[in-house]
């Protein structure tokens, strides 16, 4: 019976000791019980740890039950735990900071426009400046079933404005969406894009010398 065994130390040997392994040749980390495989150039520092195939990946050798796992560093190879927990009934929870979407400013115009939440600019949020009294065009294009949010901004009074929704028929809650308004009026659409028709609910005419409402 014949007994074969590789080189063999504990990491902070292999780390020190940093030698290149030949090609083939085996390196184990006893304590860690991770693998190295040479070959034949690189050093033990900038080998990589075997891992069984190109699309496998590294762990910890223990876990929190329930955690997220997230990669540690950009290789793609190494993974950690997070604390954030998902419970087994699907709550999520030790979430230390939430951040939302950022509006989008697609700028003051003055011409028919189109407003793309994907596109070169994607954005859940978008904000468009409206520029000329009679805006006789806004087009709304949504890259995929969502939530969505407009927000416009009178520059100058404006006296009319119609809206249109690439590949869908938008719904309102009354026959049409009223964006008349002084120099300085904001209106807000919350759109729901569902694949085909986009179902949009308008907070118009939000000037910023109107009265004030206070929400308690």
């Amino acid at each position: 019976m014949y007994l074969i065994q590789v080189r063999r130390d504990t990491a902070a040997a292999w780390t020190s000791a940093d030698p290149t392994l030949a090609s083939g040749e085996y390196g184990y980390e006893t304590d860690s019980t991770k693998l190295k495989i040479g070959d034949g150039t690189t050093a033990w520092t900038s080998l990589g740890y075997w891992n069984g195939g190109a699309g496998d990946v590294n762990g910890p050798a223990s876990s929190t039950n329930n955690s997220i796992v997230r990669f540690d560093l950009a290789t793609g190879k190494l993974i950690q735990g997070s604390g954030v927990i998902i419970s087994d009934d699907d709550e999520v929870s030790e979430i230390a900071t939430a951040t939302f979407a950022a509006e989008y400013n697609e700028g003051m115009q003055t011409t028919p426009q189109t407003v793309d939440f994907g596109g070169a600019n994607p954005a859940q949020k978008k904000l468009i400046t409206l520029n000329t009294a009679a805006f006789v065009g806004l087009t709304l294009t949504f890259p995929a079933v969502g939530n969505y949010i407009l927000r416009t901004v009178n520059k100058v009074a404006v006296t009319s404005l119609t809206i249109a929704v690439t590949d869908g028929v938008p719904y309102y809650p009354g026959a049409t969406i009223d964006f008349k308004g002084d120099s300085g009026a904001i209106n807000i659409l919350s759109i729901y894009f569902d694949g085909t028709n986009a179902y949009i609910a308008s907070i118009p005419d939000m000037s910023t010398t109107s009265e004030s409402v206070n929400i308690t």
